[in-house]
């Protein structure tokens, strides 16, 4: 029942702010690229083909893209940002040698639990993206759990900045919750990640706008069954 009013609030809050189309600045979230996704991943994939043509078009409509240290200066501007969780293969292969070709920056929000396991990103990946001056690594938790039912001792370890910054070799100003809806991320764990971090990311879908705050950033997901209506209605 508590998750079903949690869900309900959401859903009231992004329909409210998605009801005059898209205004604001868009924090794009992207999890796989690829031409090979089944029926069911389609909320989690975007095809390569769609992937590129969005950012063809965002790039013909005067979008300036920009790195998550920019974003506070840039909210009356023409401007989005691109995100990428959980870092999979195929959004390396297929997305990344895409945006580094146009010079598009982008930020990647890892899993260290992931790392050099099937389907996600290896430690050779690791350190092309750490050397990139386009990429921005952000923590997205240790092992990619839910905040919401862990103790306070056990969301400070998987918050842990200092832990982050050792095992993905880089300085972190960003986290993304791995769950950001406002169930599974409750008030303590919303403190503790702005305790670490200059900017936290939840998976609110909608744009950013000066309503919001730096703690709990909204984040537009973009998908195969999400392109085509973001496409029409961004001017």
């Amino acid at each position: 029942m508590i998750r079903e009013l949690y869900s309900l609030r959401q859903k009231i809050a992004e329909n409210r702010r998605n009801s005059h189309c898209v205004q604001g600045v868009p924090i794009f979230m992207i999890h796989h690229v690829n031409n090979n996704s089944a029926e069911g991943e389609k909320n989690l994939t975007i095809r390569t083909s769609e992937f590129e043509t969005f950012i063809d078009v965002l790039e013909k409509r005067g979008f300036y893209f920009i790195k998550p240290i920019q974003l506070e200066n840039y909210l009356e501007i023409k401007a989005c940002m691109i995100t990428f969780d959980d870092m999979y293969k195929d959004a390396m292969e297929n997305a990344i040698p895409y945006l580094e070709k146009k010079r598009i920056p982008y930020v990647c929000f890892i899993s260290q639990g992931f790392i050099d396991e099937v389907g996600y990103v290896d430690k050779n990946d690791l350190e092309r993206l750490n050397t990139s001056q386009l990429c921005t690594i952000g923590a997205h938790s240790l092992h990619h759990k839910l905040f919401r039912f862990l103790t306070k001792k056990q969301k400070e370890e998987e918050l842990s900045k200092r832990e982050h910054e050792h095992l993905l070799g880089c300085k972190i100003k960003d986290f993304a919750f791995p769950y950001g809806s406002f169930y599974a991320c409750d008030r303590e764990s919303k403190l503790l990640a702005k305790k670490e971090y200059q900017r936290v990311y939840s998976t609110l879908n909608y744009c950013v706008t000066e309503k919001d705050s730096v703690e709990f950033l909204p984040r537009v997901n973009l998908n195969s069954n999400t392109w085509n209506w973001i496409y029409y209605n961004m001017k």
